[in-house]
C-alpha cells in the first residue's frame, strides 16, 4: 500500500450507486470497498440509492441521498430527482460507480448530465435480461468506460452475450474479512453430518434439486441434517416439499442470520447447487472456514474450489447428481475441515487484494 501513500487523491470524487442495502452479495461487497477506501485513501466517497433501505451503509458515516422512482424506473419523477441530485454535485464527480442493471442504467443517465464523469459499472451474474431489463443493460454497456464482473468466467460470457468488447471487462473478485477463518475444527456436540445452504430461497438458488437430493440421501444415511440459511418468496412452496418428501424432522430453517459464521462452525459440509452465481460470498466464508464444499458449476464456484481444493463442483445440478455427491461425501469422510484450503482462500481473496485491484482500475480513469 505505500504506493497509495505517495499519491494525492483529494480531488478525487467517487459517488458509487446501488439499490439498497439488503442481505446481498453486491451490497455487502459495496459495503466492504467503501470501509476499505475511507480507511486508506482521501478520495471523497458519496452514495446514491434507490430505496430508503440504508441499512449497514449507514455505518460509513458518508453522505447518502436517494433517488426517487417512479411507477416504472423510466419516469419523469426519475429523471426529475437524477436532475435534483446532479446539480448538488456541479458536474464535479471523478468517478460513477455502480452495481447491478437497475442502478447501472440510472448511472448511466447521471454521467449523460453530468459528460465529464467517468462511469464504471459492475455486473455480477449471468442474467439474460429480456424487455426493459435488456434495454438497460445495453445502454449502461455503451455508456460505461469500464466494466467489473467478480467471475472469471463471466469475461467470456459478456463479452459473448452482450457484446462487450474484451478491453472493456475487467475482474475484481469479492474478498473476505480478516477474521473468516475460524473454528478449523468443528465447534459442536451434535453427532449428525450437518450439510449447510447459505443463500435466498429464490428459483435460482435450487433449493428445490437440493431438498430432493437430500431426501433421496436421507434413504440411505440417517444422521445427516440440512441446514437452510436464508429467505425468500420460494419458503412456503419448499416447506411444503420437505415435508411431502417427508424429511421434515432433518431440515432447519434458519431465515436470515447475522451470525452465519457461527452456523458454519457448527456445519460439516457447504453445498451450494444454484443455477446461476457469479462469486458467491456465502461459498468463499464456507471455503475460508476449512469447510467441505460441494457446488455447482457455474460462476467462480469452480474457481474457488479450484483454489481451495477441498470440495467437489458438480456435472450438474439434478436431485440425482447432488445426491451422488452428498453420499460419496459422506461414504468418504470428506467432511473434515482443511486447515490448507481455508489458508489459501485467505490469502487469495483478501480484501487487501480487492482493494488493491480496486485501486488499480480508477488509476486508469483518474
Amino acid at each position: 500500500m505505500n504506493k497509495l501513500k505517495n499519491k494525492n487523491y483529494n480531488n478525487v470524487r467517487i459517488l458509487f450507486l446501488i439499490g439498497s442495502y439488503q442481505i446481498g452479495g453486491a451490497e455487502l461487497h459495496l459495503y466492504k470497498l467503501i470501509r476499505e477506501l475511507k480507511n486508506q485513501i482521501d478520495f471523497s466517497i458519496e452514495l446514491i440509492l434507490l430505496s430508503n433501505e440504508f441499512g449497514r451503509y449507514k455505518e460509513l458515516d458518508i453522505p447518502i441521498y436517494k433517488i426517487r422512482t417512479g411507477k416504472h424506473l423510466i419516469s419523469i419523477k426519475t429523471f426529475l430527482s437524477i436532475l435534483n441530485i446532479s446539480r448538488k454535485f456541479r458536474g464535479n464527480v471523478t468517478i460513477i460507480h455502480s452495481f447491478l442493471n437497475e442502478a447501472n442504467f440510472i448511472a448511466s443517465v447521471l454521467k449523460a448530465v453530468m459528460p465529464k464523469t467517468k462511469l464504471v459499472i459492475s455486473k455480477r451474474n449471468q442474467d439474460n435480461w429480456t424487455g426493459i431489463q435488456k434495454f438497460y443493460a445495453w445502454v449502461s454497456n455503451n455508456m460505461a468506460e469500464l466494466i467489473t464482473v467478480n467471475a472469471r468466467s463471466l469475461i467470456d460470457w459478456f463479452h459473448k452475450e452482450e457484446k462487450i468488447p474484451y478491453c472493456k471487462i475487467h475482474y475484481l473478485p469479492n474478498a473476505i474479512e480478516k477474521d473468516s477463518i475460524r473454528n478449523i475444527n468443528k465447534y459442536s456436540n451434535n453427532d449428525k453430518i450437518v450439510f449447510i445452504n447459505v443463500a435466498s430461497l429464490t428459483p435460482k438458488k435450487a433449493q428445490k434439486n437440493l431438498l430432493e437430493a437430500f431426501a433421496i440421501t436421507s434413504k440411505t444415511y440417517d444422521n445427516i441434517e440440512l441446514w437452510l440459511v436464508g429467505d425468500g418468496p420460494l419458503k412456503q412452496e419448499l416447506e411444503y416439499l420437505s415435508s411431502e418428501l417427508k424429511i421434515s424432522k432433518y431440515v432447519n430453517w434458519f431465515g436470515i442470520r447475522n451470525d452465519v459464521k457461527k452456523l458454519l462452525s457448527k456445519s460439516d459440509v457447504f453445498i451450494l447447487p444454484s443455477h446461476k452465481e457469479g462469486m458467491s460470498n456465502a461459498l468463499l466464508e464456507a471455503a475460508s472456514s476449512g469447510l467441505f464444499c460441494i457446488v455447482n458449476d457455474t460462476g467462480s464456484n469452480k474457481e474457488i474450489i479450484k483454489e481451495s481444493q477441498h470440495g467437489f463442483v458438480m456435472e450438474n445440478n439434478n436431485p440425482d447428481t447432488i445426491a451422488d455427491d452428498m453420499q460419496t461425501t459422506i461414504k468418504n469422510k470428506m467432511y473434515f475441515r482443511s486447515e490448507k484450503a481455508a489458508s489459501r482462500i485467505k490469502k487469495t481473496y483478501s480484501t487487501a487484494n480487492m482493494f488493491s485491484m480496486y485501486i488499480d482500475l480508477y488509476n486508469q480513469l483518474i
